[in-house]
C-alpha cells in the first residue's frame, strides 16, 4: 500500500502499488466494497502501472496518480473510468513523480516532486495553471482557501492562495527547537483551523496557527 484517505462515507480507500496496481475501498469493519483494477482499464498504457496517490473528493469521484503511465485517473465512484490525463515529461500537464494530489472545488492539484511545483487542472483534465518553489515538497493539503506544501528539504512548510501566489512559510527551519523541523512529512487540518505537521526525525505532531 502506497497512500490512502477516507471518503465522505467513512470507507478507507487504499492504492495497492503492486503488480495488480489495485484501488480498493473497505467499510468500517474491514469489508471490501469497491477493487477498481487499473490495468484493466481500455484507456490503460502498455507501461507498467505503479499508484502512488489516491483522493476521494466530496462528490466521491476517486483520483489516482499513476506513477508508471505518468498520469492521473479519475474514477467514477461504481470504479468505471471518468478520464485520464497526463504523459511523461516536464512541460504543462506532464509528470515526471508524483508526491501528492487533493481536489478542492472543482480544481485538482498535482504536486510533482521531481519538478518541483504543483500543477492545477480543472475538473476535466486541463491544464490551469502551476505554481510551487526550486526545491520539491513531500505533501500538499488544501484547507480552508488555502495550499500547504510540506517542504522536507527545507525543512518548512509553505502556504499559498489557491491561485498559487505564496503568502507565507514557516521560519524556523532546520533542528529540533519548537519552531524548528526535521524532515516535516504530512499535514493535516484540525477543526479549530489549525494545521497538524508531522515530522520524521523528530518523531512528533506540531500544530500550527498561520495567519
Amino acid at each position: 500500500m502506497t497512500d490512502f484517505c477516507l471518503d465522505n462515507n467513512g470507507n478507507i480507500v487504499v492504492c495497492d502499488d503492486a503488480d495488480s496496481a489495485r484501488i480498493h475501498a473497505f467499510d468500517y469493519d474491514g469489508n471490501e466494497t469497491l477493487s477498481i483494477n487499473v490495468s484493466a482499464d481500455e484507456q490503460s498504457s502498455d507501461a507498467p502501472h505503479h499508484i502512488v496517490c489516491v483522493y476521494v473528493d466530496a462528490g466521491g469521484l476517486i483520483y489516482a496518480a499513476d506513477s508508471g503511465a505518468s498520469c492521473v485517473c479519475i474514477y467514477h465512484p461504481d470504479g468505471k473510468l471518468k478520464a485520464r490525463f497526463g504523459k511523461h515529461g516536464d512541460g504543462e500537464g506532464e509528470f515526471k513523480g508524483f508526491s501528492s494530489l487533493c481536489v478542492d472545488d472543482g480544481k485538482i492539484y498535482v504536486l510533482d516532486g521531481q519538478t518541483s511545483r504543483t500543477q492545477i487542472f480543472d475538473a476535466d483534465g486541463n491544464y490551469m495553471s502551476s505554481f510551487g518553489s526550486n526545491v520539491a515538497p513531500a505533501h500538499l493539503m488544501i484547507h480552508n482557501g488555502q495550499a500547504y506544501a510540506v517542504n522536507h528539504d527545507n525543512h518548512e512548510v509553505e502556504v499559498y492562495s489557491m491561485d498559487g501566489e505564496k503568502q507565507t512559510k514557516t521560519e524556523g527551519g532546520f533542528g529540533e527547537g519548537l519552531e524548528q523541523f526535521w524532515f516535516p512529512s504530512s499535514a493535516a487540518a484540525m477543526k479549530d483551523g489549525s494545521i497538524a505537521i508531522s515530522e520524521r526525525e523528530n518523531h512528533r505532531v506540531k500544530v500550527f496557527k498561520f495567519q
